[in-house]
């Protein structure tokens, strides 16, 4: 049983972090494929010495249906009709005819964005005025994977058949297409233009824009969820089984691997680094959140992070998101459940249960970017909401979709929340 703290906790022991506006430079990130010149890379990309480097080192869909909205205030929340709902964004997308998965934010010109749905499509829009920039077409199943690469040139639009097309933003040609098994997860390099796919076969692709690729193999168990760590050189894997990986790039070898009581119970849903990669979480459907040395694998904590509410037997408490703050003193989780979790590391205990209304299961978490100990969260009951985590208040919440959120971003300037729902639009907030 994990005990609450009332009140304000003594301040744990300050760790080593890299500062929140750190860019990691080139000479951080791994050289992972062999490529012939200029296959693939942007221009001075492919000119990075990335493998002498390592040399000379030691070493979010939840699935909505139709629920309710509510009006949240302090700890009551009633339930509104749906015609009561008032809209809070400052505009809306609606070029999508279903329902729409997923958004992206193009990191270098944040007022171009990128949807996905499950009318087969991905538009690329302008978030200032929603005008259409671009349709993406040549997709034959829902479109449920869409991101910018880290340096805004490209970007990758993928379906559930397992069709990923990479795009240029320049011109919009495409750069490569390829098919796969079902995908299960995408991301991309966060500092070369390399990126990553997890399938329901186990195996991890590794692979550029040119169509050169790796495999980090999962010897069979569906991979549900992957995270490359800051430092670039490592990356950690969550599988159906319950198991948890950690990859090294350069190598391929796995650095270590959780299996049966040290891993996970059940499917593992969601894996995160601290910004130092020093420490690991992980999130799963058996409700519980791991937390874990990077450096050996050894298990930190292990959180009960279920917190079923109303029907006590709820099967509704599956972890489906989970962060370190920015200053990794803490790690927040949120589950199916409607409780974002607050988990004071140095004390292994919580510190807050911030508790959405029932049925407002979370989808979604995301740091903001502007404020240190501030969090945004999207639910089941289509409310975006905005959280401290020192008092566990939520600060404010907006409204105005009628379905569950099932994606969002925010601009890194923290001024803008765009939002993905079930019900078939895409919504800019302001903050």
């Amino acid at each position: 049983m994990i005990e609450k703290i009332e009140g304000n906790p003594p301040t744990p022991p300050q760790r080593e972090q890299v500062a929140e506006d750190e860019d990691l430079s080139a000479d951080d990130a791994v050289e992972i494929i062999e490529l012939e010149e200029g296959d693939g890379l942007d221009e001075g990309v492919d000119d990075l010495d990335l493998q002498d480097h390592l040399e000379d080192e030691d070493g979010r869909n939840g699935e909505g249906d139709n629920t309710d909205h509510y009006a949240f205030e302090g700890d009551e929340a009633e339930p509104i009709d749906d015609m009561e709902i008032e809209d809070d964004s400052k505009m809306s997308f609606q070029k999508h005819s279903g329902s729409v998965f997923c958004v992206s934010l193009n990191p270098t010109n944040q007022t171009l964005a990128i949807s996905g749905g499950e009318d087969d499509k991905a538009f690329v829009w302008n978030l200032e005025t929603s005008e259409l920039t671009k349709e993406i077409t040549g997709h034959k199943d829902s479109v449920t994977f869409v991101e910018f690469s880290n340096n805004g040139k490209y970007f990758v639009t993928a379906d559930m058949g397992g069709a990923v097309q990479v795009w240029t933003v320049t011109d919009f040609s495409l750069k490569w297409n390829f098919e796969f098994s079902d995908i299960e997860w995408l991301k991309w390099h966060p500092v070369a233009i390399v990126l990553f796919i997890g399938t329901v076969d186990g195996d991890i692709y590794v692979t550029v824009p040119s169509g050169d690729c790796k495999i980090l193999s999962g010897g069979g168990h569906k991979t549900t969820a992957g995270y490359i760590l800051p430092n670039g050189k490592q990356l950690f894997a969550g599988y159906e089984n319950g198991n948890l990986v950690l990859w090294d790039l350069k190598s391929t070898a796995q650095l270590f691997s959780l299996k049966g009581d040290k891993g996970h119970q059940d499917t593992v849903n969601c894996v995160a680094s601290s910004s130092n990669s020093s420490l690991l979480v992980s999130g799963s459907y058996d409700a519980t959140v791991k937390v874990i040395n990077a450096s050996n694998g050894k298990i930190l904590s292990t959180f009960d992070a279920g917190f079923p509410q109303g029907d006590k037997n709820s099967e509704n408490i599956s972890v489906e998101c989970v962060s370190f703050s920015s200053d990794t003193l803490f790690v927040l989780s949120g589950s199916l459940s409607g409780v974002l979790a607050v988990w004071d590391i140095s004390a292994q205990r919580l510190r807050h249960e911030c508790k959405h209304p029932i049925d407002a299961g979370i989808t979604k978490l995301m740091l903001d970017p502007s404020v240190v100990y501030h969090v945004f969260t999207g639910a089941l009951d289509g409310v975006l909401r905005l959280w401290d985590i020192r008092s566990g208040e939520c600060l404010k919440q907006w409204c105005g979709h009628r379905d569950a959120i099932l994606d969002f971003r925010v601009t890194s300037d923290g001024q803008k929340i765009v939002s993905a729902s079930d019900d078939g639009t895409v919504k800019v907030f302001e903050v």
